[in-house]
């Protein structure tokens, strides 16, 4: 994913110290689905990103 994107209005040298990225300012993103095999069925988990809770803003 481009950086830029993800966090927008932060400036580069902020978030480039937690998330590093490539020349083209890509940031790996981790997504950890579950996959569950029963009965010859495969079932993907994707809860996606974040933790599930909001700010107060």
């Amino acid at each position: 994913m481009d950086g830029g994107a993800m966090f927008g209005v932060v400036p580069k040298p902020l978030w480039s110290r937690k998330y590093p990225h490539n020349e083209n300012n890509q940031i790996e993103l981790r997504t950890d689905p579950i996959l569950i095999q029963k009965d010859g069925k495969n079932i993907l988990m994707e809860s996606g990103i974040g933790n599930g809770r909001f700010s107060d803003k």
